[in-house]
């Protein structure tokens, strides 16, 4: 523990109320004052306001982040703690099925890309070979409506 940025290793203090972590005599992470952390950058403050209360750095041509599971891997979006505000939007890849899923209002999958790269809309499967499959209900009735794409024609019904 330091005071100082140059410590080779270890965890310093840069201002107030803000913990900063350094590898090999460099920045690696900070905490500011806000509570917000940037990962190889000390100035996470000064992204955007809707995305900067985690912001991941690098300054090379790539940058990215891992979410590592065995069975799924997901990112969520809340607007509170009870019931499906803890999951009202979400994206999910589920290695089982090689799938990505897209959901909101805290309810089932509402966009799918499957393991054959079909972009399923208002649906998880399809026995088709349709490349893309809409079906949904107009909300006015029971009557559901499909559309697909097959080998370039469209098929409605």
């Amino acid at each position: 523990v330091s005071q100082s940025r140059y410590a080779p290793t270890g965890i310093f203090f840069p201002a107030a109320d803000t913990i900063a972590f350094a590898e090999g005599g460099a920045e690696a992470a900070r905490f500011d004052s806000s509570g917000r952390l940037g990962i190889g950058t000390d100035i996470p403050g000064s992204y955007d306001s809707g995305g900067r209360t985690l912001v991941i750095s690098e300054n090379s041509t790539l940058a990215g982040m891992t979410i590592r599971s065995s069975n799924q891997g997901a990112i969520y979006f809340s607007d509170g703690l009870t019931g499906n505000e803890a999951y009202r939007g979400r994206i999910e890849y589920s290695h089982s099925a090689d799938s990505l899923n897209f959901g909101t209002a805290g309810t089932g999958s509402k966009v799918n890309i499957d393991s054959s790269g079909r972009l399923l809309i208002g649906t998880t499967s399809d026995s088709q070979t349709s490349t893309l499959v809409l079906q949904g209900n107009s909300g006015a009735s029971n009557d559901a409506s499909l559309i697909r794409l097959c080998r370039g024609a469209f098929h409605v019904g």
